[in-house]
């Protein structure tokens, strides 16, 4: 009787132990998980961030040229009006 109860707790000592490696394991790879979503978000925000400033930057250029082909086209309508006021 001595001999399989020491058997019995033998394994229940083993069970234990299992149960702490599988416990560390998990928490282990839980904080390798969250760490890597933390990362993802991270890196995702970047990439908003450099888009926004992407954005920013080609609204600027186009505000640039629309301005450009506005002083483009006035000019050439007060050149087609001198042109037409010194013929006629």
């Amino acid at each position: 009787m001595d001999t399989q109860l020491a058997e019995c707790r033998a394994h229940q000592a083993g069970l234990e132990q299992s149960i702490v490696e599988t416990n560390g394991a998990l928490r282990d790879a839980d904080r390798q998980q969250a760490a890597a979503l933390v990362q993802r978000r991270l890196d995702m925000q970047a990439s908003l961030k450099y888009q926004d400033h992407e954005e920013f930057t080609l609204v600027r250029e186009l505000q640039k040229m629309a301005i450009l082909v506005d002083k483009y086209y006035n000019e050439m309508f007060f050149f087609q009006q001198d042109e037409v006021t010194s013929y006629g």
